[in-house]
């Protein structure tokens, strides 16, 4: 499938409902960047939105959320600034991997597990922005509406 068909095709597999349109995004980049699991899950480690939601769609998001403390006890005491991201490895390459972003003034997670090697950039920014771009419009709407 060419680039523009791909494009054209994650195009009309969108949802007006915002949940749904995330599950989608994760949807897509699970595919596109051969992970295992995506889940976006909130700071206190429970599952906002995941492709599939199993045992572990919830044990990623609790991680994710146990690991958030630990990111801010280590930009607090080590780093003196935000981190980003939190990768760990494993022996075989697969990477359990947290990327962290503020969504409406409350800090969420994006937690991948990959298949092999580190999830690549464009795919965590890809899915990043397009899960901004799916709540600020649903803000948009609601302001309008409310």
């Amino acid at each position: 499938m060419s680039e523009n068909e791909n494009n054209k095709d994650r195009r009309i597999d969108r949802s007006a409902i915002p949940l749904i349109a995330v599950r989608k995004q994760l949807e897509r980049i699970v595919k596109d960047g051969n992970l295992k699991a995506a889940v976006l899950a909130s700071s206190d480690g429970l599952t906002l939105v995941a492709p599939v939601n199993d045992d572990q769609s919830e044990a990623i998001s609790a991680l994710a959320g146990y690991l958030n403390k630990a990111k801010s006890l280590i930009e607090k005491n080590l780093l003196n600034t935000a981190a980003t991201d939190i990768t760990f490895t494993g022996q075989d390459g697969t990477t359990f991997h947290c990327r962290y972003l503020e969504l409406f003034d409350e800090l969420v997670t994006l937690a991948v597990i990959t298949k092999g090697a580190a999830p690549s950039g464009e795919i965590l920014s890809r899915a990043m922005s397009g899960i901004m771009r799916i709540m600020r419009k649903h803000d948009q709407l609601s302001t309008r509406h409310g």
